[in-house]
């Protein structure tokens, strides 16, 4: 399998993960769920437990299906319309496909770090409703820096994919 279609796999698994996560919460939260936190943990928002769940397993799900969705329709908009830096270069005729197509690599793979970044801040929340204790920031603070430091190494990649043919890359 391609790097595309594992990518949209992963993607699809763990949209099927996040429906039997949140199915499986469902049934052990209490009837007051709290859904937002100050920066200390502590509770502020609360929802009923079947709208909290049904926003998380919309947010879960929905989110990077939205991001797949977006960039299949940036691939069929003409090139004039795409702002990337080198527009004309990369999205000449001859490179438009391949372009486009590396875009949407890169944002399946976004999506998946999205999914499961989602994922692990819903645990974390079931965690806080089912213990009746605040948010363990700890583990948000570390989930939140894996998923910067992975959303940060894909754009790198990207740029370094996407720059100009002659562009000086950093020494070794």
């Amino acid at each position: 399998m391609n790097s595309q279609r594992i990518a949209m796999f992963a993607v699809a698994v763990i949209a099927l993960l996040a429906v039997a996560q949140n199915a499986w919460y469902w049934g052990q939260l209490p009837d007051r769920v709290a859904t937002h936190f100050n920066s200390e943990g502590t509770p502020n928002d609360w929802m009923t437990k079947t709208n909290a769940t049904l926003t998380m397993s919309a947010f879960q799900i929905g989110m990077p299906f939205i991001l797949i969705a977006v960039t299949l329709l940036a691939a069929r908009l003409p090139a004039s319309m795409v702002n990337i830096p080198h527009r004309e270069y990369l999205l000449h005729p001859d490179r438009h496909a391949s372009s486009m197509g590396y875009f949407q690599l890169f944002m399946n793979w976004i999506a998946v770090a999205l999914s499961l970044f989602a994922m692990a801040i819903n645990h974390l929340v079931f965690l806080a409703n089912r213990d009746g204790v605040g948010l363990n920031t700890v583990w948000f603070g570390v989930l939140m820096a894996v998923f910067l430091v992975t959303v940060f190494l894909l754009v790198a990649k990207l740029l370094y994919h996407f720059r100009m043919p002659g562009e000086s890359t950093p020494s070794r």
